[in-house]
């Protein structure tokens, strides 16, 4: 799969991301799982942002929203 490493502001980061939602067929999951959990599924911009905070950054580096891209059958 390709990675694909975004740096932006939140409204960038929501505008990207409501594309990939509404326009695509791309399935968006989180990279690592809690212990024992399976990977959660995203099916919004908003259902994203209510578990990971998008443009905050809590150490100064600049906000990375960080991705891999590949094909999954549905």
């Amino acid at each position: 799969m390709a990675k694909l490493d975004f740096f932006a502001a939140e409204t960038d980061q929501r505008a990207v991301l409501e594309f990939l939602f509404s326009s695509t067929d791309v399935r968006v999951f989180e990279a690592y799982s809690e212990f024992g959990a399976d990977l959660r599924e995203f099916h919004s911009t908003d259902e994203l942002a209510q578990a990971f905070p998008l443009g905050t950054d809590a150490h100064g580096n600049g906000v990375e929203t960080s991705g891999q891209v590949g094909r999954m059958p549905r």
